[in-house]
């Protein structure tokens, strides 16, 4: 599921060193920006997402869970179309992006 309208780029399971985009490996903390958060996310999943202009931009919780955690790391805008991927060069390691943590909530029976 996911929770927008978008392209999928990339999806997987974060590598030792990073994840996969613009077919390479990214260290994480080249991506997040953190320690602490390379730890907690290392062996999770991660995807990335395109939205173009004329799709709807926002998010939602495709499922029933929490958000417990959200890490917004400013930066540039760039177009994430192929043909950008290939002229800026770690442009997943420039452009702003967020990370979150979220935990699946249980139903009282």
């Amino acid at each position: 599921m996911s929770p927008c309208d978008a392209l999928v780029g990339a999806c997987g399971r974060w590598l030792t060193l990073g994840a996969a985009g613009e077919g390479v490996p990214y260290p994480l903390l080249d991506l997040l920006g953190d320690a602490d958060l390379v730890r907690y996310y290392q062996g999770g999943q991660y995807a990335t997402l395109r939205l173009t202009s004329s799709m709807y931009h926002r998010f939602h919780a495709p499922a029933d869970c929490r958000v417990e955690q959200v890490n917004y790391i400013s930066g540039d805008t760039w177009n994430v179309n192929p043909i950008a991927l290939k002229r800026v060069e770690r442009l997943f390691c420039k452009n702003e992006r967020a990370s979150f943590a979220a935990g699946y909530c249980r139903r009282a029976q």
